[in-house]
């Protein structure tokens, strides 16, 4: 009873009695259970929750003992109460963050793998990592390395991965080719972690099927070779500028028309601004070259330009530059939110 009032906060007895019935009966059961155990003298310990006066609860422990006389005959229990809130507090947190954890890995967004030992030795797979591997059964691919599931040109990098991440060792995300089941590959983007359990290194495996990925880089890559292609040989002189009115890129036909080397032209492109160019302002077209830098198409009507003038008000010395009739062309780019990303000179 001593131990019980400790734990209860009471000061008599009497208190432990006017317990409410939806509080005592669980205490009653777990006390026929601990004085069962004492009598058959299995000694099982009962765990159950006390609400102490000031209305709060507690977990506790009780384990009871027979008191037996020389001849084996029972003459009392004794019983021992201990505190275990905390011990029980991180059960339910271990619980929780089993559930978390157990909810990422079945509905995550990735498939995902779980390994041991330097070989990534599979012991548990999702239902995504089985569908972007081509398997039915989680059985057939327990106890496998991870070896197994990339094309054999990967494998050397995977095993040094691999034998990283168990030292310890956080390695960025990365791409390598995967191998399904019927021995077919796609492109693979992997991101590897590790966690540790009683010292023994676990591999996380994030997977994602990397298709799109690749198909839309090597579309980029592509379109930015038509780029190139129309920027090198189209006989029309293009220049590309900022939306603060610098220099971006220029392709040959601007060297040609304005008669500059490369090496020449470095200068002019440190100290050239579109959009305040003296020369420009006194022909009358900054107006019309200010409404492509705020978002429209633009032609401005044929202009003689004097490039050595250009020059000298940028100060570049010993260079020559033409002096040519032209008539600009004027288009701005813009990104999603129609902001002006760059303007596009062509004559």
């Amino acid at each position: 009873v001593h131990d019980m009032l400790f734990f209860f906060h009471a000061t008599a007895t009497t208190e432990f009695y006017t317990l409410s019935l939806h509080d005592a009966l669980p205490i009653l059961k777990a006390m026929k259970k601990g004085f069962q155990s004492a009598l058959t003298g299995t000694n099982t310990p009962a765990d159950y929750r006390i609400a102490n006066k000031a209305g709060s609860y507690t977990w506790v422990r009780a384990l009871s003992k027979a008191i037996k006389d020389n001849n084996n005959n029972i003459l009392g229990i004794r019983g021992v109460v201990s505190d275990i809130s905390e011990r029980k507090k991180a059960e339910e947190e271990s619980i929780e963050r089993e559930r978390i954890f157990r909810a990422l890995f079945d509905e995550g967004s990735y498939a995902m793998g779980l390994c041991t030992g330097e070989s990534a030795v599979h012991y548990a797979v999702n239902q995504k990592w089985l569908n972007l591997f081509g398997y039915h059964d989680a059985n057939e691919v327990i106890g496998r390395p991870t070896i197994d599931f990339v094309v054999p040109e990967e494998v050397p990098r995977i095993i040094e991965y691999a034998q990283r991440v168990a030292k310890g060792e956080s390695l960025p995300i990365f791409a390598t080719k995967g191998l399904r089941k019927d021995k077919t590959s796609f492109p693979l983007e992997v991101r590897m972690s590790f966690f540790e359990v009683d010292g023994k290194i676990h591999t996380v495996g994030m997977l994602s099927d990397a298709t799109e990925h690749v198909r839309a880089m090597d579309a980029l890559e592509e379109s930015e070779k038509k780029f190139q292609n129309l920027m090198e040989q189209s006989p029309l002189t293009i220049a590309i500028f900022t939306p603060e009115g610098q220099f971006v890129d220029v392709n040959p036909a601007w060297y040609r028309q304005w008669d500059l080397s490369r090496e020449e032209a470095t200068e002019v492109f440190a100290r050239y601004n579109h959009r305040t160019d003296k020369q420009l302002k006194d022909l009358g077209v900054a107006p019309l070259i200010e409404k492509a830098y705020a978002g429209e198409s633009v032609i401005l009507p044929p202009i003689e330009y004097i490039g050595n003038r250009t020059l000298d008000e940028m100060e570049v010395e010993d260079v020559e530059a033409r002096t040519v009739w032209i008539q600009i062309h004027l288009y701005p780019i813009k990104d999603e939110t129609g902001s002006v990303t760059s303007v596009v000179n062509i004559n």
